[in-house]
């Protein structure tokens, strides 16, 4: 955000003016500057995440087990699989076995030994390069930054391996539910809510992002279990429980925005730029071809050609640090404010940075506005979780429905919450209501069940929309065909050339393969160039639509033609268009782990169960008629992971 807009946002009132002038002044007068010395970055960054007494700190505890894990079975693909995978599924003996075996069972009693009830000391606090202790680095799960030191090449193996420990927690908490141990079940995914929540308090990005997101999905899971696993938990149980479900959970007003990547690129910046001058062209571009070819050692010397023309282009020192400057400071700027300040319609710095003149940072710093939006779902399922466990434990003492929320206050719940999607000055709550009781309108007729409708992601994925956009495809490759002509030989315009090589940069540059969760494919195919985040499909057919047009014979020469900056032919452009519409197709259609998730479905409700939702971004009350990524308003009760669960037969 430019200096006069953040000003012009910030005054909002008139009185206030001077005053906040000068704020902003001294705010901005200091402004960013790299390190004189390189390892600085890393020193800061490590006195970001604080010295803590060793017995203090989780990372001791948590490692080594980590480090001993087995690798979960190959029908576990996902945290999708281990959420949806049930007793009843043909998987679930290797999934039992997995979950029951030694060291699985002793990373669970580790998490749950620095994750107590009441909440205590605990920190994670593991240190970023050397500074991590011996016994720390044993593991091999340490935060490595590599020979060349540097910040943004920072590897965080143990968060990989956090991923597998969520999947463990999921597929235990579906053995003991299945045993009938409901209430264990939820309490030990209240022990990873914790964890995550520990996860929120060191600095990087990536971290943030999946700590809110494992965060999410628990809360829904402990939904799940009472709804798949119905009569096991009484009405002190539920009281039990929502007493475990307090804000102290999550804390989410004392997350800080993430900001070790700053320090990363300030890093980067003093490693390959001359003080108040630009690109320094004997650093710059071996420096960050190595960054970008460290998943792929092949492509270095085409990644080192790439970043000389680069420089030439770059920006200076000071115009560098002044983006740097807008971007973090205009994410904690928003992260400060209400989610209903009108502030935040504004486009963010980061998405408005030019990615050729800036290439450095576009390198060393992802998008990482999904935060904000990630942080308030987090909350949502909090506070919807809390209020549903009230109606199920009133439903347990008055064997009835309540007719109001506000029934289940206080002896359930101290409060009813707000919808976090209102505007809290409108002071409007969740929306609740019982089929078939408080959906009826004709005195005429019989009360009947209420439809309503799952859309999955991509605008509703259903198999009509998907045939609409495979037909727009179609539509797309002849109209190019058209303005190519049939000439294969010929040289391609430079306008189609030049754009169909910044496709293939962009997936040489995400360094897709087989170990990558789809939902991280999801993720690069979304933030390429004029992608507007419109991947049609599950995470898992995205997958599969990546890892085949990679090891297209038409993708490769392309590579090939790109790596020596030669025009492409009329002939290898189609080819490779061609192999983009096939692959999509094939994807798109494939069976994936999503069990048919991209398509809709219907789900009739009765009286037998209860409706709670939140309006969802759009504000609007819709009587939760459409839910899911693609639907209107989101869903609390029933939970959308057992509506899914349900469609797929478990």
């Amino acid at each position: 955000m430019s200096r006069p807009r953040l000003a012009r946002t910030l005054l909002h009132a008139a009185i206030l003016l001077p005053l906040l002038a000068a704020a902003a002044h001294a705010q901005y007068s200091e402004g960013y500057e790299p390190p004189d010395d390189p390892a600085e970055s890393i020193r800061e960054v490590n006195r970001l995440i604080g010295e803590f007494p060793k017995e203090d700190r989780a990372e001791f505890v948590l490692l080594p087990a980590l480090s001993k894990l087995d690798a979960p079975p190959a029908v576990l693909r996902s945290i999708f699989d281990a959420i949806m995978t049930s007793e009843n599924n043909p998987s679930w003996p290797a999934f039992d076995e997995w979950a029951g075996a030694a060291p699985q069972q002793n990373l669970i009693e580790k998490i749950k030994e620095v994750t107590p009830e009441p909440p205590s000391r605990w920190v994670f606090a593991l240190p970023v390069g050397d500074q991590a202790e011996r016994e720390l680095r044993d593991t091999g799960l340490a935060i490595e930054i590599g020979s060349a030191g540097m910040l943004a090449d920072a590897k965080l193996d143990y968060l990989e391996r956090f991923k597998t420990a969520e999947m463990l927690i999921h597929a235990e908490a579906t053995r003991l539910a299945f045993e009938g141990d409901v209430r264990p079940a939820i309490e030990l995914l209240v022990h990873w809510v914790r964890l995550t929540r520990m996860l929120l308090d060191h600095p990087f990005g990536r971290e943030a992002l999946f700590a809110f997101r494992s965060a999410r999905d628990a809360l829904e899971r402990m939904r799940d279990l009472a709804y798949t696993y119905p009569g096991h938990l009484g009405e002190q149980d539920y009281r039990d429980l929502i007493e475990l479900f307090d804000d102290e959970l999550v804390r989410l007003d004392r997350v800080r925005f993430p900001v070790a990547e700053k320090e990363a690129a300030l890093q980067l910046i003093a490693l390959t730029m001359q003080s108040r001058q630009g690109p320094d062209r004997q650093t710059f571009g071996p420096t960050l071809a190595q960054l970008a070819a460290r998943e792929r050692p092949l492509m270095m010397f085409a990644e080192a050609s790439r970043w000389e023309k680069i420089a030439e282009k770059h920006g200076g020192w000071f115009d560098t640090l002044d983006t740097l400057e807008d971007v973090f400071e205009d994410w904690k700027w928003r992260w400060d404010l209400s989610p209903f300040d009108e502030a935040l319609n504004d486009p963010t710095d980061y998405s408005t940075l030019d990615p050729a003149k800036y290439a450095l940072l576009a390198e060393a710093i992802d998008d990482f506005g999904a935060l904000f939006e990630l942080r308030r779902e987090v909350d949502t399922e909090l506070k919807g979780t809390r209020l549903s466990f009230g109606v199920l434990g009133y439903k347990e003492r008055f064997r009835k429905w309540p007719n109001k929320l506000a029934a289940t206050r206080p002896r359930y719940v101290k409060e009813i919450d707000d919808d976090p999607y209102v505007d809290p000055d409108l002071d409007r709550e969740f929306e609740y209501y019982v089929p078939m009781r408080d959906t009826h309108r004709d005195a005429r007729r019989d009360a009947e069940p209420f439809p309503i409708t799952v859309l999955m992601k991509g605008g509703g994925g259903s198999s009509a929309a998907l045939a609409t956009d495979l037909g727009e495809m179609d539509a797309m490759v002849s109209a190019i065909q058209t303005a190519l002509g049939n000439d294969r030989d010929a040289p391609a315009p430079e306008e189609f050339s030049s754009a169909f090589i910044q496709i293939v940069r962009s997936f040489e540059q995400a360094g897709f393969n087989s170990n990558m969760s789809g939902e991280a494919v999801v993720e690069k195919l979304n933030s390429f160039p004029g992608s507007k985040g419109n991947w049609k499909g599950t995470p898992e057919q995205a997958k599969v639509f990546a890892l085949a047009l990679i090891d297209q014979p038409s993708y490769k020469k392309l590579v090939v033609n790109m790596n020596a900056s030669r025009p492409s032919s009329v002939g290898e452009i189609m080819d490779f268009i061609n192999a983009m519409n096939s692959t999509t197709v094939a994807a798109l259609g494939s069976a994936s782990s999503s069990g048919g998730a991209s398509d809709s479905f219907n789900v009739l409700l009765d009286d037998t169960v209860f409706v709670l939702f939140s309006t969802g971004s759009d504000g609007a009350a819709n009587w939760a008629k459409r839910v899911g990524p693609g639907g209107d308003d989101y869903i609390i009760w029933p939970p959308l992971m057992s509506l899914v669960r349900g469609q797929r037969g478990g």
